[in-house]
């Protein structure tokens, strides 16, 4: 009795003990993240769409085309991301003959995450379709990178009457070899993701970020000397956005199926850039078949390159938005 008494007492006093310090850290982690916010503040307008804020930053063209107007894109970036990936890459370039929507996914950068159960590539669709709409948008041609491409082919299966034209760089867009499906749905709920957030949030800064970026997300190229700066990495290691990714790519690979299903609705003219040597998304079981499917796509390869084409082969990338807005029937 008195061993078993002893033990309970320990029990609770480690348990106590764990309790504190996970409340010390939470407390830690909260000052951290509010000097990332305040370092980082929002350059955009942040919208309400049915109760959710988003940030949606517009960037005028410096030239407008004939009449005084430029045609409208919309650029969605990748996982973990935030505006800042297209505005330290492709987006100036761009203004000389569009009007830029640069939207924050739901969960990263200033946009909130997503209240509902659902946290996939079609719901996000609809919501940065609605911000941009408010913010004065009219059918762009729509852009998306990594998991941002996902979501910017759900908008063009939901919305093709008012999508001119689509651009896919490096799309999350089909299932690819090395994408751990049954890990991602096993910890695709909130108590799970939360859990790996803070833990996340704990060991990302660092080496362990410099690490994903230099061997996962750049490799084989080199991470440019400015992109943590550029990109405002930072953002990324806030709880909230690490919680946000696991459960969006969760529920991206409950979305494959559907995503596959309504290829058909996609008519427009379809530019995709990938490199052969990505890392994050396997370009042999994405690409290819996609461009093969899709009945107005192509296809660039760029040969040797990783998964970062707008930030290392922006010429590439510029010159496919280029021929898209070309081939398509613009407002």
């Amino acid at each position: 009795m008195a061993v078993t008494s002893r033990f309970r007492r320990r029990l609770v006093l480690a348990l106590l003990a764990l309790a504190l310090a996970v409340f010390g850290l939470d407390r830690w982690l909260d000052g951290r993240e509010a000097a990332i916010e305040a370092a980082w503040p929002p350059e955009g307008r942040l919208i309400e769409v049915e109760g959710q804020k988003v940030h949606v930053l517009v960037l005028p063209a410096t030239a407008p085309a004939r009449g005084g107007k430029a045609a409208d894109i919309v650029l969605i970036h990748g996982a973990g991301g935030n505006w800042r990936d297209m505005t330290g890459s492709i987006a100036p370039a761009l203004r000389a003959r569009f009007r830029v929507f640069v939207v924050d996914r739901p969960g990263h950068g200033w946009t909130a995450p997503l209240p509902g159960p659902d946290h996939g590539p079609f719901v996000q669709a609809q919501l940065l379709r609605a911000a941009v709409k408010a913010a004065g948008g009219r059918a762009p041609v729509v852009v998306g990178h990594s998991y941002g491409g996902a979501v910017a082919l759900a908008w063009a299966e939901l919305y093709p009457d008012e999508t001119p034209a689509l651009v896919l760089l490096a799309p999350a867009a089909r299932p690819w070899r090395g994408l751990p499906q049954r890990l991602l749905l096993l910890l695709g709920n909130e108590p799970a993701a939360g859990a790996l957030a803070f833990v996340a949030a704990l060991l990302a800064p660092g080496p362990v970020s410099r690490f994903i970026l230099a061997r996962r997300i750049f490799a084989p190229e080199k991470v440019p000397p400015d992109y943590v700066e550029k990109r405002a990495v930072a953002l990324a290691l806030r709880r909230m956005t690490q919680k946000a990714v696991t459960l969006q790519l969760a529920d991206l690979v409950r979305a494959f199926p559907r995503l596959e299903a309504e290829l058909g609705r996609v008519r427009m003219p379809v530019e995709i850039v990938q490199g052969t040597a990505d890392r994050m998304v396997r370009f042999e079981d994405v690409s290819p078949p996609l461009a093969h499917t899709l009945p107005d796509a192509r296809l660039t390869a760029i040969e040797g390159a990783g998964h970062m084409v707008h930030w290392l082969h922006r010429d590439a990338v510029l010159a496919a938005i280029d021929r898209a807005a070309s081939r398509a029937d613009l407002p």
